[in-house]
């Protein structure tokens, strides 16, 4: 069942772009070794698409050819992937194959340091077109109630790192990497919509998603393949649903 929570702050409530986009960038802020899931299910658009989508993913002083195409095209769009959460500034990769019995591994990276890595990249100040976080819940933040508990949730559990630190039973290592920072609620999209501003990227345009989005297209009964998000328990919209990612899309 998908989150329930709110639309965050937004600066227009539909994505007046829709259809207008001539070249189309996914990047996935991770290296080769472990990107494998995002350029599968990349991989899956290209082939119910007709290869409209340029698959980059992060490489170390290595700029991106397609990134530097977008630079100097008007209606470039650059679609950010990975595994999003409402509210919360980071986003994930699967790595590996999943084991019965076992936790799947995750390597989580906040949404700041994706956006780091896409300048790293190539991406110019002077890109004009838009910028898409594909990211579950991007464009979302918890409502009251879910962000209390999640406060609640994160002071417990630091304060339960801090202890076990203190009587020496986890290392200073550990202790950094258990201990969970507390941000403000605010959705992924946002979070790095305003970093990214902050750094001189005011040409583009941002846009988060509303809901749990579908990682691969799909036909959802219309005949066509398109991309899909969840906008079940989503406050104060009119949309209903499983709706087309087009329509589940907030500027931010």
């Amino acid at each position: 069942m998908a989150t329930p929570r709110l639309i965050d702050v937004t600066q227009a409530n539909a994505d007046a772009r829709a259809g207008a986009n001539k070249l189309r960038v996914v990047f996935i802020p991770w290296p080769y070794e472990m990107a494998g899931e995002w350029i599968t299910k990349t991989e899956q658009w290209n082939h119910g698409t007709g290869n409209k989508f340029e698959i980059v993913f992060f490489t170390p002083n290595m700029p991106s050819r397609a990134i530097a195409m977008a630079n100097d095209h008007p209606n470039a769009t650059i679609y950010l992937r990975g595994h999003g959460a409402a509210g919360v500034a980071d986003i994930q990769v699967k790595i590996g194959e999943a084991v019965e019995g076992q936790v799947q591994q995750m390597n989580k990276l906040h949404i700041t340091e994706a956006c780091d890595r896409l300048i790293a990249s190539g991406l110019k100040k002077s890109f004009a077109g838009a910028l898409k976080f594909f990211h579950c819940y991007s464009g979302t933040v918890m409502d009251a109630g879910t962000y209390d508990n999640h406060v609640a949730n994160i002071k417990s559990n630091n304060t339960t790192v801090k202890r076990g630190y203190q009587a020496g039973g986890l290392s200073r290592q550990q202790r950094d990497q258990f201990t969970k920072p507390l941000e403000p609620n605010k959705s992924i999209a946002r979070t790095a919509a305003d970093y990214l501003r902050g750094k001189g990227f005011r040409s583009c345009t941002y846009y988060g998603y509303l809901g749990p989005l579908q990682s691969e297209y799909a036909d959802e009964g219309g005949g066509g393949w398109h991309k899909y998000v969840d906008t079940s328990n989503l406050q104060g919209t009119a949309l209903v649903g499983t709706v087309r990612a087009s329509l589940g899309r907030v500027q931010v």
